[in-house]
C-alpha cells in the first residue's frame, strides 16, 4: 500500500494488488511515480477501469527532467474501486486507450449465451437418442 504525501487529516491511500506490486518491481516503477500519476495525472475511463497518465506538457511544467523521465509514458491501470491493477510504459498508450471500446464484457455475454444454448441443444440430442 502506498501512502500519499497529504495532510494527516486528509491522508489518501492507494490500494495495490499483488499483481501490481510484482509489475512495479519487474518494470522498475517507483511508488513515488505511481502516487504522482494517480494523484495529479489525467484519467480516461474505459471498460469499467481508469487509465491514469501524465502528459508531456504537465511533466515539463511541474517536474525536473530527472523526475520527468520517471513519469514519461507511464500508464497506471485502476479498477472501479480505485485499486491499482498494473502499471506499464508505452509511448503511444494514450492513443491506444482512447481507441478502445467502451465496454469490455458486452461481447462475452453473447458468447456465453451461445455456448449455453449449444450445450443445452447437445444435451437434448443425447436424451432424444
Amino acid at each position: 500500500m502506498i501512502q500519499l504525501n497529504k495532510p494527516k487529516n486528509n491522508a489518501m491511500e492507494i490500494i495495490t494488488t499483488y499483481h501490481a506490486d510484482q509489475r512495479f518491481q519487474q518494470r522498475s516503477i517507483s511508488e513515488w511515480a505511481i502516487s504522482q500519476i494517480v494523484q495529479y495525472g489525467s484519467c480516461i475511463h474505459k471498460q469499467k477501469m481508469r487509465f491514469c497518465y501524465m502528459t508531456k506538457k504537465e511533466i515539463g511544467r511541474y517536474y525536473n527532467p530527472e523526475q520527468g523521465s520517471e513519469l514519461k509514458d507511464l500508464i497506471v491501470l485502476m479498477s472501479a474501486d480505485s485499486a491499482v491493477i498494473t502499471a506499464y510504459r508505452n509511448p503511444d498508450a494514450v492513443h491506444t486507450i482512447k481507441c478502445k471500446g467502451k465496454r469490455l464484457a458486452k461481447e462475452s455475454k453473447y458468447k456465453l449465451r451461445n455456448r449455453h444454448l449449444a450445450e443445452s441443444n447437445r444435451f437434448r440430442q443425447t436424451l432424444a437418442a
